[in-house]
């Protein structure tokens, strides 16, 4: 981003001195500018100072990649991208309202490497609904139907057994009437 120029009059034999910009991500090579008007300055039509800015070395680029459980690219979900110092921690992203869940970190930590990609692993969210049935495999209708969202794999397999685990203790519970 470039910054307007800054315009300073003054009489010839008197001094200027004239702050350099501030531009987000870069330092001047002056931090000030100063000198003296002269003649030349008046005839020359305005002369021109230059400041260069250099890009900050502190600053790190990086990608924080959405992946699943095998390590692949997640194409429906956009990597974030920005700039930071190393060692800033960086909340993952929430995709939920894309239908993808956080598994692993949480968190990640910008290192100094340039470029970084961060891969930071999402389930894709499912719903489920879960029927109670007796030992032969039959719906058990005097018992509602559970609604389920969970994502593949351990979480889902842990819903499951906890809902059927839940199930059994309830029918355990009621009295067999002969």
């Amino acid at each position: 981003m470039l910054s307007p120029a800054t315009t300073q009059t003054g009489i010839v034999g008197g001094s200027y001195t004239i702050t350099s910009p501030t531009v987000t991500g870069y330092t001047p090579n002056q931090a000030m500018v100063s000198g003296t008007y002269t003649v030349a300055n008046q005839t020359a039509n305005n002369s021109q100072l230059t400041v260069t800015y250099k890009a900050n070395t502190t600053m790190v680029a990086y990608t924080i990649q959405p992946v699943d459980a095998n390590g692949n690219k997640i194409s429906s979900l956009t990597p974030v991208t920005g700039y930071a110092a190393a060692g800033t921690v960086i909340t993952a992203p929430d995709y939920t309202n894309q239908g993808y869940q956080l598994v692993t970190p949480s968190t990640v930590t910008v290192s100094s490497t340039p470029n970084q990609t961060l891969n930071v692993t999402y389930a894709q969210l499912v719903n489920y609904t879960l029927q109670p049935v007796d030992a032969s495999g039959n719906a058990i209708t005097t018992l509602r139907r559970q609604p389920v969202k969970g994502w593949l794999a351990n979480q889902l397999h842990h819903q499951l057994t906890r809902a059927i685990t839940l199930m059994e203790l309830i029918l355990c519970q009621l009295p067999v009437v002969s």
